[in-house]
């Protein structure tokens, strides 16, 4: 039987390199990103299913939503890099 569910998944570009550079300001960095994602993914609709290190993966019955999740949580987190060196910001491939 097929499932209608649709997952979003995601992980940090170059997180060993990001969390070797500065250990503190990336966990607090993934902190802050872990609390969007939730708010964002449950806006939706949709469900974090596992958030853990640097990746995460949300559950939703209706693509659109996933993809919209994906869009405003792409959109905070340039918002948020607009204020972190370049070679500091974390961004996520989902």
């Amino acid at each position: 039987m097929p499932s209608d569910r649709v997952a979003l998944n995601a992980d940090v570009v170059g997180y060993s390199a990001l969390i070797a550079d500065d250990l503190e300001a990336m966990t607090e960095t993934m902190e802050r990103y872990h609390a969007l994602v939730d708010r964002e993914v449950t806006s939706r609709g949709g469900t974090v299913a596992n958030f853990v290190g640097d990746q995460f993966m949300a559950i939703f019955d209706d693509a659109v939503e996933a993809l919209a999740a994906a869009i405003s949580i792409t959109k905070a987190i340039e918002e948020h890099n607009a204020e972190v060196p370049a070679s500091a910001r974390a961004r996520f491939r989902m």
